[in-house]
């Protein structure tokens, strides 16, 4: 079984994540997981929508597990995210920035 997860805030969920989700399906994977900050986004930011709604419009829309991202890490700068990616070079897991999306997608392999 093919598994993708995607790290997005969905703040607010649109029509841009929800093609994300399509395209994700049709390049293979048969479930879709997110992982998502909750109430407190990158830079400490406030979410504009409580993470329940974001999380709802994310399953209702097609996403199959929705996961709060632990707060140290959804509030985190892009420069903790990038040593993040290079942890993941070295593990079972690939990332990839797909030019249709602002979110990181992450594929279990």
């Amino acid at each position: 079984m093919k598994i993708a997860a995607i790290i997005a805030e969905y703040n607010p969920y649109h029509n841009g994540h929800r093609l994300l989700v399509r395209q994700v399906r049709s390049a293979g994977a048969q479930a879709v997981i997110a992982v998502m900050g909750g109430d407190w986004l990158q830079r400490g930011e406030p979410a504009l929508f409580p993470k329940r709604i974001r999380a709802r419009a994310a399953l209702t829309c097609g996403v199959d597990l929705v996961l709060e991202l632990p707060l140290p890490y959804a509030a985190a700068t892009a420069e903790r995210r990038r040593s993040d990616r290079e942890m993941m070079k070295q593990s079972r897991l690939t990332a990839t920035m797909p030019s249709f999306t602002s979110g990181m997608l992450v594929s279990i392999v």
